[in-house]
């Protein structure tokens, strides 16, 4: 599938597919394809407010110092999921930044929270982790995701 997803494969529908997997698909593509899209030039990097969520005290602290060297000041943290989605029921984010791998609630049930249970499908959301397996990656992506990077990486 990963020469699909470099094609620009927006969304990947499984077979057999319900009705969950189609709506997520549908959401995914109008995003994509969404005219009204704001330009990332757009936005005030000052103002931008950033959920990190991670159970590594030494990850959030990296990801903070790279944010905050592109001017990213707004920066609210949570160790799990569950922690996420209560910070997420009191303010709204631009960009949630979460790890796949965390006790509790991992990434992959925060993200599918937010796009379902939440119906929060415009919040970029960014998984950040050292995950190798492609079929986890790969339900990730299906789950809502806007991007995944790899661990380690480089600002």
């Amino acid at each position: 599938l990963e020469p699909l997803r470099q094609s620009g494969v927006v969304a990947i529908l499984p077979k057999p597919f319900d009705h969950a997997n189609l709506q997520r698909a549908i959401r995914t593509t109008l995003q994509h394809i969404d005219p009204t899209e704001i330009e990332l030039q757009n936005y005030e990097v000052d103002q931008l407010e950033v959920l990190l969520v991670d159970d590594s005290l030494v990850s959030r602290n990296h990801l903070c110092r790279v944010f905050q060297s592109m001017g990213i000041n707004q920066i609210h943290q949570a160790e799990n999921g569950i922690e996420a989605i209560e910070i997420l029921k009191q303010q709204s984010f631009d960009l949630v930044v979460t790890d796949l791998n965390m006790p509790k609630m991992d990434g992959q049930a925060l993200v599918e929270h937010i796009r379902s249970e939440m119906g929060n499908t415009f919040v970029p959301i960014l998984v950040v982790t050292s995950e190798q397996n492609q079929t986890r990656l790969g339900q990730v992506e299906q789950a809502g995701v806007s991007a995944i990077l790899d661990k380690p990486f480089e600002p």
